[in-house]
């Protein structure tokens, strides 16, 4: 049915990318992560799920892909993050390896968009922005049990 990109938003699993760096940040930790050059399609839930829908509504068969359509870099990500949280100082690029050398990874949103009408509601900075304030409310929240 559908293929899903680089999913990120609340309750994603705290390991991945875009939680890990907002974790790091919330806590006075640094955000390790790898130089930043390669380029992904970060895709929200909201969308993604928005997205979805829109697909099992439709007569659409075959593969699909489930994505923005646009890619961001590793490192500019890391810094909107960084910003969001006032704490650029402690972004520290380069300082992991590579874990996926592919330059680039971005969804081919031909079907999406032609057949079915359908583009991203959401913008990069909204998704996160509420990503960031869904982690600092939880983080909150266990800090005073």
């Amino acid at each position: 049915m559908g293929t899903g990109f680089f999913l990120y938003g609340p309750g994603e699993h705290p390991d991945r990318l875009v939680s890990y760096v907002i974790r790091s940040l919330l806590t006075g930790q640094p955000a390790q992560c790898s130089a930043g050059g390669q380029r992904r399609d970060y895709f929200y839930v909201k969308d993604a799920a928005r997205a979805f829908v829109a697909l099992l509504r439709s007569k659409i068969s075959g593969a699909v892909n489930l994505g923005s359509g646009a890619s961001v870099d590793v490192a500019t990500l890391a810094r909107r993050l960084g910003s969001l949280a006032q704490r650029e100082d402690l972004i520290c690029l380069g300082a992991k390896p590579v874990a996926d050398d592919t330059p680039m990874v971005v969804a081919g949103q031909q079907r999406l968009r032609n057949e079915l009408g359908w583009s991203p509601e959401f913008t990069l900075e909204f998704a996160l922005a509420e990503t960031f304030e869904w982690w600092r409310r939880r983080l909150c929240t266990i800090a005073k049990a």
